[in-house]
């Protein structure tokens, strides 16, 4: 199974490849925020969703997208090419 993310979608699509083994490659187009800035910043972005208590203890997000090694690829856009893994 492979996955493809953009924005808000981001979160979710990293924590369910890191979940899920049977996830083989997340494609994503923007930065992978931090739990760690979320929480500092004034006004959130993100929907509330994507909190979950107490994961600063276990891990943040940018850790949790390195532990997926080439399993997690950015994409500059939305193309054939790299939603193929051609770019």
């Amino acid at each position: 199974m492979e996955l493809a993310a953009a924005g808000r979608l981001i979160p979710p699509a990293v924590l369910a490849a890191v979940i899920d083994p049977a996830i083989s490659r997340v494609v994503i187009t923007g930065a992978v925020p931090s739990f760690r800035e979320m929480a500092a910043a004034e006004e959130y972005d993100q929907p509330m969703a994507h909190w979950i208590p107490n994961v600063l203890e276990f891990s943040d997000l940018p850790e949790a997208a390195q532990s997926l090694g080439g399993r997690l690829q950015a994409a500059s856009q939305w193309d054939a090419d790299s939603l193929l893994g051609r770019g």
